[in-house]
């Protein structure tokens, strides 16, 4: 009789839980279409594609939620399917690299990409600026050491 009640209960969740997502549609409505974004991640100057780039798309409002996330391969390319429509942020990342959002022109954060349904974004260039580092010690003049931590001006020497 347990066993009965059981799987009666097992029955009537699985029941429950195929029918909820046809609750949150109106009968005779299709879901939204969904969108695809794909491009390529190249090195500014040369542009040799560059592979292991990571995309991530969030979302525009609220604070940074992820929503999709691909790997560039070795042509550099990438492709994020089966997005919902919707107002996103779309960034590339890559070890050596600056970071850069969609439509960003310069220091500061990119612009909002919109996804409309059915949209299809296809041939996204990102084009990366190498990171750049000054390592090493530096000595003024008079032989003084000067410390990355120092804010100090240094005159040209004179000869």
């Amino acid at each position: 009789m347990k066993r009965l009640a059981l799987n009666c209960f097992r029955l009537l969740l699985c029941a429950g839980l195929l029918s909820f997502p046809a609750l949150a549609q109106k009968p005779g409505e299709k879901p939204p279409e969904k969108c695809t974004i794909e491009g390529t991640v190249l090195r500014v100057g040369t542009n040799e594609p560059l592979r292991k780039a990571r995309i991530s798309l969030e979302r525009a409002e609220g604070r940074g939620q992820l929503i999709a996330g691909a790997i560039t391969d070795a042509a550099g390319k990438f492709a994020l399917k089966d997005v919902d429509p919707g107002r996103y942020r779309l960034s590339v990342e890559r070890n050596g690299y600056v970071r850069q959002q969609y439509g960003q022109r310069g220091p500061g954060s990119g612009a909002v990409l919109t996804l409309d349904p059915g949209r299809n974004v296809r041939d996204l260039v990102f084009k990366m600026v190498p990171a750049a580092a000054i390592a090493g010690r530096s000595l003024a003049a008079s032989s003084v050491r000067i410390d990355a931590s120092t804010s100090t001006r240094i005159s040209s020497a004179r000869t």
